[in-house]
């Protein structure tokens, strides 16, 4: 089990289900060939984000450039993208914590955030350093304008082999039986 230090407390991140490993492995499937020969690398899970004095979070995709990364091998201080897919457990943290750590960090450039239930991308962007803009995008027919190397994130790659739980709101078919 994972850790997350904050302010002095540890906090248990609960193990990833499978729809969260599928995105995650789909994000560097498309992330991959683009940075390979560039200055910029890839991350996820196991390496840790310092945000703060005391708070330290381990972000599920992390994009940083190669010279900004510390001797410390299990740190990173200065990503350029984050990307963190919402569990139950976690997604209150990730839409409002980590959201307000992550947006304070003068090298990251985006942070999206990634609903594993449904299609849904929060695609929070730095176009310039003094303010953030946000993008909702819930089709999987829509791209993603990165700010990374002018990138186009196709939802439809996100959400490869991604199976949504039924909708509590979907009628039944008995419900639709007219009598």
């Amino acid at each position: 089990m994972r850790h997350e230090y904050v302010d002095g407390f540890l906090i248990a991140k609960a193990g990833e289900s499978v729809n969260h490993n599928r995105i995650v492995r789909n994000l560097f499937r498309f992330f991959e060939p683009y940075l390979d020969e560039s200055p910029l690398e890839l991350f996820g899970l196991s390496l840790k984000l310092k945000v703060g004095e005391t708070i330290f979070y381990y972000p599920d995709v992390m994009v940083v450039r190669e010279n900004s990364q510390r001797a410390d091998a299990y740190l990173c201080t200065k990503p350029v993208l984050v990307a963190e897919v919402l569990s139950p457990a976690t997604e209150t943290r990730d839409l409002h914590e980590k959201l307000n750590a992550y947006t304070r960090n003068k090298s990251l450039k985006e942070y999206l955030i990634i609903s594993q239930d449904r299609v849904s991308v929060h695609h929070y962007y730095r176009p310039r350093k003094d303010y953030w803009l946000v993008r909702c995008l819930t089709d999987l027919t829509q791209e993603c304008d990165l700010l990374l190397n002018g990138l186009r994130l196709p939802l439809a790659k996100i959400y490869h082999r991604v199976i949504f739980p039924p909708s509590l709101t979907a009628p039944t078919e008995k419900q639709n039986t007219i009598p």
